[in-house]
């Protein structure tokens, strides 16, 4: 593509110009969450196509899919090597299907209409402290997504397309080979603990969550549970967890409770770890650009709130807990180490 106009490139710099476009976030967030459900990632895999392709293979029209690839051209997520032709970029890979890392189902969730909802009565959380996203759905967002089938798949499916990242930057950042058994508390569908159990042959997991959530788990951990390595239970985490684990993880877990429900699950899991046991607490890590909007998320969704590494210590020593460190991981998870006190 020719080289951009400096007076183009000038105007970006002023700061009406750049707040003028942070003000049309919204509109980056859609965009790329259409093309995650569009796969237009996946339809530029071998190479640049032209936008009449693209429009033919996506059912939409020409003009108007012109000028949304140029919006994501600028974004990043898409290149115009020349005129009216497309190729996709490191960060359109992202959301291709089927490749290590995908983020495409938590794009197309992030743009759903579900969260616009949220999102559109922020101002509610910032009155009440309470979860704006509850607000707007009447009703909690959980128990929303029991009612309504298809938008739980596509949370299901978001909360698997983030985990696959994550199951393997804790993976990297952390020795799970130490422990003999680790629970794995409110993971969802077994993906995490299932890429711990595969890395770590001598390593037995305990998958713990609503009974209705782990219903799905043995497409994911079947082999390993016919192999005596791995159990799943339902419950409730806040009445109690399985015991007998020396290593009892809570993945992004803590972020959607108060402190009041965290300390009641921090409790639940220091009655029932070893004496020389371990606590890992994986969320986000509110230091960088993706945490800090995180946090706010969380403002929305729930009504909560990512935790500073004192707070999370204070949180943990109020609960049977002493913390030891606090490790970076190659994806926006920072783990929490904790003891038992």
């Amino acid at each position: 593509m020719a080289n951009a106009d400096p007076n183009t490139a000038a105007a970006d710099d002023t700061p009406e110009n750049r707040l003028l476009a942070m003000m049309l976030g919204v509109a980056g967030t859609q965009l790329i969450g259409l093309a995650a459900q569009l796969d237009i990632a996946d339809l530029l895999n071998d190479g640049p196509r032209s936008i009449g392709a693209l429009a033919e293979a996506t059912g939409t029209r020409e003009p108007a899919l012109l000028q949304t690839m140029r919006a994501l051209a600028a974004l990043g997520i898409f290149a115009e090597p020349r005129p009216d032709h497309f190729a996709v970029t490191p960060l359109g890979e992202l959301l291709r299907t089927g490749v290590p890392n995908s983020l495409r189902g938590y794009a197309i969730m992030l743009a759903s209409g579900m969260m616009l909802r949220g999102w559109a009565n922020l101002s509610h959380a910032l009155r009440t402290s309470e979860g704006a996203l509850d607000d707007a759905l009447g009703m909690e967002t959980y128990a929303y997504l029991q009612q309504n089938a298809a938008e739980a798949a596509v949370f299901d499916a978001a909360m698997s397309s983030v985990s696959g990242q994550e199951s393997t930057a804790l993976r990297d950042a952390y020795d799970f080979s130490r422990f003999r058994t680790l629970v794995d508390v409110g993971g969802s569908r077994g993906l995490v603990l299932a890429g711990l159990l595969d890395a770590h042959p001598t390593l037995h997991g305990v998958l713990f969550d609503l009974p209705k959530v782990v219903e799905g788990a043995r497409a994911l951990l079947g082999e390993h549970v016919t192999g005596g390595r791995c159990r799943i239970e339902g419950g409730d985490f806040c009445a109690d967890v399985p015991h007998g684990g020396d290593a009892y993880l809570l993945k992004r877990v803590l972020v959607v409770l108060d402190d009041e429900r965290s300390g009641q699950v921090l409790r639940n899991c220091r009655k029932a770890v070893s004496p020389d046991g371990r606590l890992l607490v994986a969320e986000p890590d509110p230091s960088t650009l993706y945490g800090r909007l995180y946090d706010v998320f969380m403002l929305m969704a729930h009504g909560t709130r990512l935790r500073s590494e004192a707070e999370m210590g204070a949180l943990l020593a109020n609960s049977g807990f002493k913390l030891v460190r606090a490790i970076g991981t190659r994806s926006a998870l920072r783990l929490f180490e904790g003891e038992p006190a």
